[in-house]
């Protein structure tokens, strides 16, 4: 059985709650990432919230918030589960990235 954990990649977008996306579009051209689907959310003490759909905090108003478009519905898996049931959430889901917590 191989992990998620073990295949997770760590070079992700990652932005609190109550940045603007002005603020998170600068970090995200100032680096090169692994994915550049969402946007992992932590809140105030660095635990993760939600994500962020990249392409609202492209196209929103930089004024915004990623709180605004938070989807705390976004599944998450645990470093621990089979990677096998990782994709089938995923394809349940819908989504092509999984955050593992």
């Amino acid at each position: 059985m191989e992990s998620a954990g073990r295949l997770a990649l760590t070079s992700v977008p990652v932005g609190r709650a109550e940045e603007t996306f002005s603020t998170v579009r600068d970090r995200l051209l100032s680096r090169r990432y692994d994915i550049i689907d969402i946007v992992v959310v932590l809140d105030a003490r660095d635990r993760y919230f939600g994500v962020a759909d990249l392409r609202d905090v492209l196209n929103g108003s930089g004024e915004r918030t990623l709180a605004s478009v938070l989807r705390h519905g976004w599944p998450r898996i645990p470093p621990e589960l089979d990677q096998e049931r990782a994709a089938e959430i995923a394809a349940l889901a819908g989504v092509v990235v999984l955050p593992v917590v």
